[in-house]
């Protein structure tokens, strides 16, 4: 299982508002690239217990006073109640947690529970402390950052391969390919059969040459011999546009690369060789070389462990804290779009009643379809969702079909209309498309504040998550600038 703990992600989010924002940590001094040693971070040695003490053979000293003597009873039930104490706290010490225990919060009343998906399907998720986010009409929110990882029964050795993906530059011609072939300091034979793989598009208005998009097929030498330096460059320049979404980039904050990092289940050698590979993106570090990897390991086992690593899916759980007397009534204006007010009224009030109030996982208020789906991967019965199928029935049944992408983007163009950005609520739907227009990228709906309902990836297997705004357009643009437009249904109230 992914170990993680809880981060106050990149600030940025496309989403402003005059709402308050959620508290945002101080951001990392960025390393530079050339400061990046191989091996950086390996773990330490584990220290050897201590060796206890045996216990003194001295004789006592003839004259000395014996103790005082005890019922023997008394001694013995005394005895009897230390052992049945720690045998208790070690009990609780060593009690490991059950991924369906860690995935939710609990609550003291719950809307009937939804179908569950199949058992090779419910994901493990490895969170940390809560983090209160921000207050607004939605209520007072607890977040919890969490990895959701695929389990060893959906995952084959096969699946981690060493085939290299393209390298594809978006927008950069030719001559920008080139120098970057250049900088990346190999050897000149490397350098010469990286050059020769060279590939450009032109400009469909065969214009402007500088936009034409070229691509490099680099094979594993290439890849093995590139420096953290060199690494660090051609992970920027496929970030400009899209091109590192083909390498199934991992990509976290530098605490939270390091926890991922260690909680792989594979040797301390593969691990260190994972953590060499991280480079610097911004504020964060990303891993793009799987294929390097998968092509150094001989164990199936060791595969599987990698290949589940790179698909866990960051994630949140959220939950919604109920005071004691809290405004149920706006809360339930609130949570209740879609003509629920009266299903999630009794729920926040039960909740508002009780000595101290209560919290809720978030998944809890939602429609039938969010509800049975958050945090969830398809099982193998399930049909192909993709992000904007799932976004448009987010108000429907749980066990709803997806709608054809032909008649997803009828339905957009004809049930749809623009709302502002600072008047977004529950339901709305999000459309993230490039900077300049274009066709959309992905589709979500709006949680609460930043928080929105989405799928992270556009392939069958990927779950369906709660997610920060802002990690969802990074994981589908890059460093790309978005556009966010906010769409609520004409006939919504």
């Amino acid at each position: 299982m992914v170990s993680c703990a809880v981060q106050n992600k990149r600030s940025r989010s496309p989403l402003p508002s005059s709402r308050q924002a959620p508290p945002g940590r101080k951001p990392p001094s960025p390393t530079p690239v050339d400061d990046v040693p191989e091996g950086v971070g390996d773990l330490p040695p584990s220290e050897a217990p201590l060796a206890s003490e045996p216990p003194s053979s001295t004789p006592r000293r003839e004259g000395a006073r014996p103790p005082f003597p005890w019922p023997r009873g008394l001694v013995v039930g005394g005895l009897l109640a230390a052992n049945l104490v720690v045998a208790y706290f070690v009990a609780r010490r060593d009690r490991p947690l059950l991924a369906t225990q860690v995935a939710s919060f609990p609550v003291s009343a719950m809307p009937p529970s939804p179908p569950a998906p199949s058992a090779s399907a419910v994901p493990e998720a490895s969170p940390g402390a809560a983090a209160r986010a921000s207050v607004g009409p939605w209520g007072d929110l607890e977040v919890v950052e969490a990895e959701i990882a695929l389990r060893d029964e959906v995952v084959t050795p096969d699946e981690c391969a060493s085939e290299i993906p393209a390298w594809g530059f978006a927008g950069h011609g030719k001559a920008n390919v080139l120098r970057l072939v250049t900088s990346l300091g190999l050897d000149r034979p490397l350098e010469a059969a990286l050059a020769r793989t060279l590939d450009c598009t032109p400009a469909r208005d065969g214009s402007r040459p500088s936009q034409a998009s070229c691509s490099l097929r680099p094979d594993l030498a290439v890849v093995g011999a590139l420096s953290p330096a060199a690494r660090a460059l051609v992970a920027a320049a496929l970030a400009s546009g899209q091109g590192l979404q083909p390498h199934r980039p991992v990509r976290r904050s530098r605490a939270a690369a390091e926890r991922w990092v260690t909680g792989i289940p594979v040797a301390p050698a593969v691990r260190a060789q994972i953590r060499a590979l991280l480079v610097p993106l911004g504020d964060d570090l990303v891993f793009f070389d799987r294929a390097l990897v998968c092509s150094r390991l001989a164990e199936p086992a060791d595969k599987v462990a990698l290949v589940r690593a790179v698909a866990a899916a960051p994630a949140l759980l959220v939950r919604l804290r109920v005071p004691e007397r809290a405004d149920v009534g706006a809360l339930s204006s609130y949570w209740g779009a879609g003509d629920r007010r009266e299903e999630v009224s009794a729920l926040l009030a039960s909740m508002a009643s009780a000595s101290g109030g209560g919290a809720i996982d978030v998944a809890r208020l939602l429609p039938a379809f969010p509800r049975a789906h958050a945090l969830a991967y398809p099982s193998s019965n399930d049909p192909p969702w993709d992000a904007t199928a799932s976004a448009l029935a987010f108000f429907g049944k749980a066990d709803d079909r997806p709608q054809d992408p032909a008649d997803a983007r009828k339905a957009l163009d004809r049930d749809y209309r623009l709302v502002p950005r600072e008047a977004g609520r529950l339901g709305d739907l999000v459309e993230v498309t490039a900077a300049g227009g274009g066709p959309a990228v992905t589709h979500a709906v709006l949680v609460a504040d930043d928080i929105v309902f989405a799928k992270l990836r556009p392939t069958k297997r990927a779950p369906w998550l709660f997610l920060r705004l802002a990690d969802l357009v990074t994981a589908h643009l890059g460093e790309g600038r978005p556009e966010v437009t906010l769409l609520r249904r004409r006939d919504a109230r």
